[in-house]
């Protein structure tokens, strides 16, 4: 239960904000890229002094990335997780599901699209890893068409993240 306490972080400080995954401006890691047809998604954990945040990203046709937070931590790592990411070719979308039992689908993301699913809802994308805000009420998020999976990418990662 502590870990969903953590992802019903209050509005954050601007202080939170990465500049892009800069160096100086906290760290960004890459834990995998996943195509999807001719386009990429990539798994990415982000921090910046006690938050840390577990999302995906893509780049747009004009090469403008947008990230997609989808777990926030604001005691400085993240608890350690197998994810599931599968993808859906024929929707050219990506889902990720976690090994947490109370939080089992974090959220997905359709390329092309401007906002995300998170399990707060609909989220826009944002232009920086690690956002100014997080969280709401939860909802609870379904991975569509399971019959349409056409991939499924396993990350695993140990604690702590940082």
């Amino acid at each position: 239960m502590k870990r969903m306490a953590l992802c019903l972080l209050l509005p954050c400080l601007a202080s939170c904000t990465t500049n892009n995954g800069e160096a100086g401006a906290g760290s960004y890691r890459v834990l995998n890229t996943v195509a999807v047809g001719a386009q990429s998604v990539q798994v990415y954990v982000a921090n910046r002094d006690d938050v840390v945040v577990l999302g995906v990203s893509t780049k747009d046709r004009g090469e403008k990335q947008s990230y997609c937070p989808l777990y926030v931590s604001i005691e400085g790592s993240i608890p350690a997780v197998t994810l599931k990411v599968s993808v859906i070719e024929s929707r050219q979308a990506v889902w990720v599901e976690s090994s947490w039992p109370e939080a089992a689908v974090l959220g997905g993301y359709q390329l092309g699209g401007t906002h995300c699913t998170t399990m707060y809802g609909a989220k826009p994308l944002i232009d920086d890893a690690i956002p100014q805000d997080f969280g709401g009420s939860l909802i609870p998020v379904r991975v569509p068409d399971k019959n349409s999976i056409t991939k499924t990418v396993t990350i695993h990662y140990p604690e702590p993240a940082y």
